[in-house]
């Protein structure tokens, strides 16, 4: 029998959209102030008719509004597990607790045998410890249940922004900052899907939410913000360009923004890291880049993919090699 992955979700404790709406205000500006030193992108551009210094808001005009929501992508709507899956998910929400009976019974009995020692046990615990053995033996059975195969794999195998997503609409005509400019621009972080994914990874609600929020929000700036020349990437380009490039890039600054918090919020890089194991491969796209290549050539290559209009994954990465050789051996002279 399937199981609904919707019925699994709904299961989720109401308080949990509390926790991601009080990561999403409490982290959101934070994430943008790095990803705006790590793109070099701004989220304005020069006002026409008010000169060089006037500056014009893309949020003011377009709007970038997170909201958090209760439900799911669509991609997600249809999934279904089978039953043995269904049941990792409901024991690996618990994992941490399981992991803890399990080592508190063992090192109750330590204490236990301790205690026969000092001739205080039989006075303490009236035959009591007996149960010991079984609470360590439930904890231990429940916890080889998920030594199967791995749910988050599983949600995460549709390969798509899942945890949240960044979305617009094509606009049916000319906008006051151009005619490709989006309209409808949002971004939304399911909090049901965030909190049983945060639950079966065994990390904090609010870690993994700054990991969604750095994603989608790494979307919006390589999409919408503005080089030094106020040039965007356009919508049309955009929206055609190949997934394992978009999602590569979001993943690259989402890897810069943890990496950058790390001392304020040291979860977040574990978080990603543990994340990113579990995710398909056009979500691992960046990993070289992030080995071989300094942020400023994965910046200057991306600003290069840009201005040419429908980006190609083997065209990004020619250029950032060639960037990597040129930049490199201007430093060495």
């Amino acid at each position: 029998m399937k199981v609904p992955l919707s019925s699994l979700i709904e299961r989720m404790p109401a308080d949990t959209r509390e926790q991601v709406d009080k990561a999403r205000q409490r982290w959101n500006q934070p994430v943008r102030e790095v990803l705006r030193q790590e793109t070099g992108l701004r989220l304005n551009r020069p006002e026409p008719g008010r000169g060089p210094g006037a500056q014009q808001t893309l949020q003011d005009v377009a709007g970038i509004p997170i909201r958090v929501e209760p439900g799911m992508p669509e991609k997600l709507r249809t999934v279904e597990l089978d039953e043995a899956m269904a049941l990792r998910v409901i024991v690996g929400r618990r994992r941490a607790t399981l992991e803890m009976l399990r080592g508190s019974a063992a090192e109750t009995q330590r204490l236990v045998t301790e205690l026969k020692r000092a001739g205080h046990a039989e006075r303490l615990l009236e035959g009591r410890e007996v149960h010991l053995n079984g609470a360590e033996a439930v904890a231990d059975r429940l916890l080889r249940e998920l030594d199967g195969p791995d749910p988050v794999k599983e949600i995460l195998a549709v390969n798509a922004d899942v945890l949240g997503v960044y979305t617009y609409h094509k606009p049916k005509q000319g906008t006051l900052l151009g005619g490709d400019m989006p309209t409808g621009v949002r971004i939304e972080l399911y909090w049901g899907v965030i909190g049983l994914v945060a639950e079966l990874l065994g990390r904090s609600v609010e870690s993994l939410t700054v990991v969604v929020l750095a994603h989608e929000l790494a979307h919006a700036y390589t999409h919408l913000a503005c080089d030094i020349d106020g040039h965007r990437w356009a919508s049309p380009a955009f929206t055609q360009s190949e997934h394992e490039l978009i999602e590569g890039l979001a993943q690259f600054y989402t890897a810069r923004v943890c990496d950058r918090l790390r001392e304020q919020f040291p979860d977040v890089l574990q978080t990603y890291t543990l994340l990113l194991g579990k995710q398909p491969g056009a979500y691992k796209t960046h990993v070289e880049w992030v080995e071989k290549s300094q942020p400023e050539e994965v910046r200057f290559a991306m600003i290069e993919t840009r201005r040419r209009g429908i980006g190609r994954l083997e065209e990004f990465e020619a250029a950032l090699v060639d960037l990597r050789g040129r930049l490199r051996e201007g430093q060495a002279t």
